[in-house]
């Protein structure tokens, strides 16, 4: 039964993680083109999603770990669990060190007033987003698909 509600809890999680961000960065892209006033309430969205996603992505990852404990640990389970990190730690990274930062650039580029600056940075938030998802959709092939 712990099983069952550990295993519930990793989908529900990993599905908000995922299902999250599909559409936000052409909603933001869109946002950009707009321009003032809806960019000013851009970063306000953006952090209630961030709030939603980066607490779901780590819970995925523990609950994850905990599945594979319970199942008896990583010798026990299929290698392709254990390489699910790797992609997961390379969505992470690239969250960390090129969605981030993109982020930052854009809200001065807002603060700016900078139009073009705000659609270049918008089309690169998108771009690491896409990359971003590359990599969860390779962990959950890694997840689903028997090799």
């Amino acid at each position: 039964m712990d099983y069952v509600l550990l295993k519930l809890a990793h989908i529900a999680l990993s599905a908000i993680w995922m299902g999250a961000g599909i559409g936000f960065p052409l909603d933001v892209r869109a946002t950009i083109a707009r321009g003032p006033p809806h960019t000013q309430v851009l970063r306000e969205r953006v952090a209630r999603v961030t709030r939603i996603v980066l607490p779901c992505a780590l819970l995925t990852v523990l609950t994850g770990v905990a599945l594979v404990l319970s199942a008896g640990g990583f010798s026990q389970v299929s290698p392709r669990f254990l390489w699910a990190f790797a992609p997961v730690t390379a969505g992470f990274l690239t969250g960390g060190g090129f969605v981030e930062p993109t982020l930052r650039k854009l809200w001065r580029a807002i603060d700016d007033g900078d139009r073009a600056a705000q659609a270049r940075l918008a089309r690169r938030f998108t771009a690491g987003i896409a990359v971003e998802h590359v990599f969860r959709v390779t962990t959950l092939a890694l997840m689903v698909v028997p090799f």
